[in-house]
């Protein structure tokens, strides 16, 4: 883990403030993104009225004498995006006159959330702080695999026929994945109202609905 240490009189968290920290992790060799540490160190941190400063993954720590989140806040909820589950395979066509189509197979699970990262803040006075460590939503479960095709039916007479196989039912949807653990905040204050934390955990992921029945097999026409 890397570990970026800005130290200042006073920080105004916004968008040029973000832009050199990034710039600074990038003269460093080491991506701005989860696994890294930043750490602001200043008599008083400050937001731009609004502005949400975006860690993505990361560990924050933020040291001062005064901070102020000004209807802002610090983030560090995750930007990964879990992959879905794999496609069910399609279920095998019947194999021989009047033959059921096979079932199709279920659809993979959705990949797991990933974690939010941790939030320090050590200050004597703190206000409006609003400190957001969701993990990620699970991925989506993946679609059944299509029934597979029944087979023909014959027609010799009315008295010797088979009617055509049916097709097989498609595959059950796959279950979404778990969402990412929240992640961790601690807070040592001297005076200042409670600040509004949020550590869930994300939501499970959509599991897929089944796919659809594969068709019949044809009806063919009386043989002379």
């Amino acid at each position: 883990m890397a570990t970026i240490c800005l130290v200042r009189d006073r920080i105004t968290l916004d968008d040029a403030f973000l832009t050199g920290v990034r710039a600074d992790f990038d003269r460093a060799g080491v991506p701005f993104a989860a696994g890294h540490r930043v750490v602001l160190v200043a008599r008083r941190v400050e937001h731009a009225a609004g502005f949400r400063a975006r860690f993505p993954g990361m560990d924050v720590l933020l040291i001062a004498d005064s901070y102020d989140g000004a209807g802002g806040g610090v983030d560090v909820a995750p930007d990964a995006i879990p992959l879905p589950g794999g496609h069910g395979f399609h279920g095998a066509s019947g194999s021989g006159i009047g033959v059921v189509g096979e079932p199709g197979h279920p659809g993979g699970s959705g990949g797991a959330g990933v974690r939010a990262g941790r939030i320090g803040l050590i200050v004597r006075a703190a206000e409006r702080a609003v400190l957001v460590a969701t993990g990620s939503a699970g991925g989506a479960g993946g679609a059944g695999g299509d029934g597979g095709e029944g087979d023909r039916g014959y027609y010799k007479d009315e008295d010797d026929y088979a009617e055509p196989a049916e097709g097989g039912a498609g595959g059950s949807g796959g279950p979404g994945g778990p969402g990412g653990p929240g992640g961790e905040v601690s807070i040592v204050r001297v005076t200042g109202p409670t600040a509004e934390v949020d550590v869930r955990g994300g939501t499970g992921g959509a599991g897929a609905p089944p796919v659809r029945t594969c068709r019949a097999g044809r009806k063919p026409a009386a043989q002379e």
